[in-house]
């Protein structure tokens, strides 16, 4: 599964903002082609795993860089590389580790976010942007009484956070468990000496886990999602309806087992956070002001920390948090730009798109289906996702796909 973008690999380049976002009172990015046609349109200013794996040699070995120029926490991984089934390299030098990034299969990559070393959220962000997988995990070493160390880590792109002084058997839990997650996003298969596939240990106990994660999820979801619509009687059965397109432009881009049950269950409760929105904005029939439109953007977030504590629900958390971004940076609540976003996050912005322009808002009469697909078109590759959005025209108008 491949999903493209408009955005450079490098992620502090400009991007052309020909197409600005608006917003319906619903909070829903729309073109201005679209925001022409309704009175009371308002443009946003521009925003700024789980098992473990083998412990013999036997096992499939991980490749671990870690990129620190602390002594104490080398000797820690140095000290590591004895226990566990993984080739190690450490290094001092970003230069060194992207070269190796770029020409070696890479599992894991822990960084150093040290006081002394201010451009580390910019290697950050190349890792991230230069990942042909897009989804090599990362993770952070950050201080302890830092918050905004750690909030710009998060914000640039770090899957997690481990607090410093670092512990010998946290890393050790943090390092299996993401080599599991890897094995089981890159296929879960090995070939035995007979030349036959056979499903992992890893493989099995991830999938048991997205399991779980369905089980937790589906006892609170009916009752979220139609709380919260029953709040906004015009986007009754909006979550539905999106959930059930982006499952269905998830498994045309192939999308594994595990991540189509994150989007699913992501996409169901996506707006679960406008439960902090008053209900008389949700409804208001007329201009927002700009304390409105502020608080409508905070249902991402708020969505995102309501599920996050769940067993297994960061992955959810961060694609409901993620709905709202847009390809060229203009989206909310982060102004991420392409392949910082998530594949899955990616999938449901157009599909949240495509069935908020074909429906009825408080303001204005719904556009219709076409008009929702051309406008998908028109803005492929600078709102939404290349492959995304081509994926959703063509189940639309090839394959015939409709809501019930």
């Amino acid at each position: 599964m491949h999903l493209s973008s408009a955005a450079a690999t490098k992620p502090t380049c400009s991007f052309p903002q020909s197409v600005p976002p608006f917003s319906d009172s619903a909070g829903r990015d729309l073109p201005e082609s679209l925001a022409a046609r309704t009175p009371y349109f308002t443009p946003f200013p521009e925003a700024g795993r789980p098992s473990s794996p083998s412990e013999t040699s036997k096992g499939p070995r991980g490749r671990v860089l870690v990129l620190d120029r602390d002594p104490r926490d080398r000797t820690v991984f140095q000290d590591l590389s004895q226990a566990l089934p993984v080739d190690l390299v450490i290094t001092d030098s970003h230069e060194e580790a992207l070269s190796r990034l770029g020409s070696q299969k890479t599992d894991l990559v822990f960084l150093d976010a040290h006081p002394r070393e201010s451009h580390w959220p910019d290697i950050l962000r190349t890792i991230k942007a230069q990942d042909p997988s897009k989804g090599l995990p990362v993770l952070l070493f950050v201080p302890a009484q830092d918050p905004e160390v750690k909030k710009k880590g998060l914000e640039a792109g770090a899957d997690d956070l481990i607090v410093k002084p670092l512990l010998a058997e946290e890393l050790t839990a943090k390092i299996k468990r993401y080599l599991a997650w890897e094995r089981m996003r890159k296929g879960g298969f090995e070939k035995s000496t007979g030349g036959s596939a056979f499903r992992t240990q890893e493989a099995e106990e991830a999938e048991k886990r997205a399991e779980s994660l369905q089980r937790s999820l589906k006892r609170i979801l009916h009752q979220m999602a139609l709380s919260v619509e029953m709040r906004e009687p015009y986007t009754l059965g909006h979550q539905q309806r999106v959930a059930d397109l982006a499952l269905a432009v998830g498994r045309e881009l192939d999308l594994p087992q595990a991540s189509l049950a994150a989007l699913f269950s992501a996409a169901k409760i996506h707006d679960l956070g406008k439960m902090v929105v008053p209900v008389e904005i949700l409804t208001k029939p007329t201009r927002l002001s700009t304390g409105e439109f502020d608080l409508i953007r905070l249902h991402p977030e708020a969505g995102a920390a309501l599920v996050e504590d769940l067993e297994n629900g960061r992955s959810v958390a961060r694609i409901i948090l993620e709905h709202h971004e847009r390809i060229n940076g203009s989206g909310y609540p982060k102004g991420l730009r392409g392949d910082q976003m998530l594949p899955e996050s990616r999938i449901l912005a157009v599909a949240d798109a495509v069935e908020a322009i074909c429906n009825q808002r408080p303001y204005r009469h719904p556009f219709g289906l076409e008009l929702a697909l051309d406008e998908i078109e028109k803005n492929q590759g600078l709102l939404y996702d290349a492959s995304a959005a081509e994926a959703c025209l063509g189940l639309f108008r090839k394959k015939g796909f409709r809501w019930k």
